[in-house]
């Protein structure tokens, strides 16, 4: 692992944090309580209370750091040097030192489909309470 990519996710683990955090704050206590009264252990508490609750914060933070990390060139280029290959930093070249704008063009849209993708799925799963009933 290459140190643009531990910077990377350095950079991007904020941006999935917040949401998570924000998802598991709003669980009412006495939920997980609750659980622990009817006879639920930790695991069972977390798979059957708190992950289903907490899922729609996961699904958001998931969809914000890979939007932010997949267009990212800037800081795999500045603390990675020339070891690492990134999609965005691969566009860049294509537009700037090959010259090769059809190609460059290409990438992008293919990069914007697949992002337009993941986040067609991630409204998708926007619902996600009904999987787990």
């Amino acid at each position: 692992m290459s140190c643009g990519s531990v910077t990377l996710v350095y950079v991007t683990v904020p941006f999935a944090f917040v949401p998570i955090f924000a998802a598991l704050d709003r669980i009412p206590p006495a939920l997980r309580e609750a659980a622990a009264d009817l006879g639920a252990g930790p695991v069972r508490r977390f798979l059957h209370v708190t992950l289903p609750l907490s899922l729609p914060g996961v699904v958001t933070g998931f969809a914000l750091a890979f939007v932010y990390a997949i267009g990212d060139y800037v800081t795999p280029g500045v603390v990675g040097g020339t070891g690492g290959t990134m999609i965005g930093r691969v566009i860049q070249d294509q537009f700037g030192f090959s010259g090769n704008i059809p190609l460059g063009a290409a990438l992008g849209f293919t990069l914007f489909v697949i992002v337009l993708a993941v986040l067609g799925a991630v409204r998708k799963a926007g619902d996600v309470q009904a999987v787990f009933e």
